[in-house]
């Protein structure tokens, strides 16, 4: 009886060693959870940062971005949401059957004229009739 008693009392110390062991464990889990959700956003803020030229965010080892092209003969140069824009475009209606382009040819975003569909009906063109 005594035996049955001292291997009780010591599966009883175990449990709660245990217990705290995976307590513990949780909470240090849960805290290294958080930071990689801190450390992940610091990562996109700073890629985006990086991708559009913004100042303030060259360090943190990454790298400077180029600055923006010259337009010819003028003096400021591309912004950043041009060249969003033009992705925009060029992924959207080009890549997708240009579905931004309406009859007479111009752009229901922006009421334009496209300039990426005749640009790229010439490319399509040139590549059908060399082959």
């Amino acid at each position: 009886m005594d035996e049955n008693l001292v291997l009780a009392r010591h599966l009883g110390r175990v449990q709660q060693r245990m217990t705290h062991a995976v307590g513990a464990m949780a909470a240090r889990i849960e805290k290294l959870e958080q930071e990689v959700v801190r450390l992940r956003a610091q990562c996109v803020l700073a890629r985006t940062a990086w991708a559009w030229g913004l100042p303030g965010w060259g360090g943190g080892g990454w790298p400077r971005r180029p600055s923006a092209p010259q337009r010819a003969g003028a003096k400021h140069a591309v912004s950043p949401w041009r060249e969003a824009e033009q992705v925009v475009c060029q992924t959207g209606c080009v890549g997708h059957a240009h579905v931004w382009l309406q009859d007479d040819g111009s752009c229901r975003r922006h009421g334009t004229p496209c300039e990426r569909v005749v640009k790229h009906e010439l490319t399509v063109t040139a590549n059908v009739s060399a082959a």
